[in-house]
């Protein structure tokens, strides 16, 4: 599954629904969705606009990144 902003927000949220993965919804500014989320020990911040995603994962660091494939598998290997 390509992510691709905010017209893939509905299957990105029925992912983490069907993975069990609590996660919260907010819109803090007017081009952009963000969902944060615990994935076990994880920490995870998503960030949807309408043609792309960026995200953070929290390992002490705050990099940023897009490669939505990479944020899927992270998603899957912590299940």
């Amino acid at each position: 599954m390509q992510l691709k902003g905010l017209e893939r927000l509905l299957q990105f949220c029925e992912l983490l629904r069907w993975r069990k993965v609590d996660h919260r919804i907010a819109q803090y500014s007017c081009d952009c969705i963000q969902v944060s989320l615990r994935h076990g020990w994880l920490p995870l911040r998503s960030i949807l606009f309408v043609d792309h995603i960026e995200y953070s994962v929290f390992y002490g660091h705050e990099d940023v990144e897009t490669d939505s494939e990479a944020l899927l598998e992270l998603i899957g290997d912590n299940a």
